[in-house]
């Protein structure tokens, strides 16, 4: 990793009517959400280095969810997002990715998820243009392609897959794949028992 591109993990800023704690819990439910039952990382990395990662995941969240208004994006646009990350991610982060890689499945789950957070705390206005994707959505909405949001690798198949999905939204009677997924989503397979 570079030297200099991170923050102290207290100086992450954040939309200004939204409380602090708030706030990280977004973004670190959206970076767990992204991770969990993912090989993200390279066999012997050191938890200094997954914390570096996560922290570096976190702050790049936070500078999208500041320049970030729904009314100014487009698919296009939104997908530019994902791949950026993708990108930043690469290259201050590679030595550690498992084989090398992330994939744009990976990347645009904490994208989407913490959009959404914004989104549902209040932020109009940080409507995301396509919902998390993951194994549950995926399902629901028989989407073409990959069965898991890590299996994603082209930004192409995941605009498609997004396609598809705003297609079935709308047939169940939903405006967008978005609110849909905001409905239809739930997190019981994530429960302690």
């Amino acid at each position: 990793m570079k030297r200099g591109m991170l923050l102290a993990p207290g100086n992450i800023s954040q939309p200004s009517a939204m409380h602090p704690f708030i706030h990280r819990m977004a973004l670190r439910n959206a970076v767990n959400a992204a991770l969990q039952h993912v090989k993200i990382y390279a066999d012997g990395i050191l938890p200094d280095q997954r914390r570096q990662f996560r922290e570096f995941l976190k702050q790049w969240l936070a500078r999208l969810g500041l320049r970030y208004f729904a009314w100014e994006y487009d698919a296009a646009r939104y997908c530019t997002e994902i791949t950026s990350l993708q990108q930043a991610l690469l290259q201050q982060f590679r030595a550690i990715l498992n084989g090398g890689e992330i994939t744009v499945g990976v990347c645009q789950k904490p994208i989407s998820l913490y959009l959404k957070y914004l989104w549902l705390y209040g932020g109009g206005a940080k409507k995301p243009i396509f919902p998390p994707l993951d194994k549950q959505v995926l399902q629901a909405a028989d989407a073409p392609g990959a069965r898991s949001f890590p299996q994603i690798t082209t930004i192409k198949d995941y605009h498609n897959i997004c396609v598809h999905i705003d297609a079935y939204a709308k047939s169940q009677g939903y405006g967008s794949g978005v609110v849909w997924e905001a409905e239809f989503w739930n997190d019981e397979q994530d429960d302690e028992v």
